[in-house]
This record gives C-alpha cells, structure tokens and sequence, in this order.
C-alpha cells in the first residue's frame, strides 16, 4: 500500500472498536477487524460498525485466528462454562 498511500490513492485509518468514530470516514473499500473481537463480549455490534463505514461494494475482513497458531497448527478455541470449543 506505501506507493498507493504516497501518491493519495489509499489511506489508512485505524479507530478503536469501543472508540469515537465520529471522523471516521464512511466510504471505505476495505475493513479490516484482526485480533480483537475475541476480547469483546459482544461481537455483531463492533462488526456492524465497522461494516456502516463500507462503500456498497466494500469488503469487511475479519481474521482472528492468529498466524502463529496456525502455523503451529493449533487453530482456534476457548472455554466457556467449563466447555471448550475448537
């Protein structure tokens, strides 16, 4: 992206989950979620929010599954009430 955000083609925008996205633009291409819905409670909102600031046609890419694991081939889980899901 470096030559596309030098000449003004591409910028990039980073904005909290739970933050003020008051300037955030709302015609973004591309969004990109990693790493951290998996600290939310409640994922469809953020999800949702992320999703409102996409052009019709835009994308919304969520990954949370970190390389490491998967290298590792380790996938993704967690517990809850004693049930660990994979």
């Amino acid at each position: 992206l470096e030559p596309a955000i030098a000449d003004g083609r591409a910028s990039l925008v980073r904005a909290e989950l739970d933050g003020d996205w008051t300037a955030v633009p709302r015609d973004f291409d591309v969004a990109v979620i990693t790493l951290v819905l998996e600290h939310h409670e409640r994922v469809a909102p953020a999800v949702s929010r992320a999703a409102r600031h996409l052009r019709p046609d835009g994308l919304l890419f969520v990954a949370e599954i970190h390389p490491d694991m998967l290298v590792a081939d380790l996938g993704g889980h967690f517990e809850k009430a004693g049930v660990t899901y994979a």
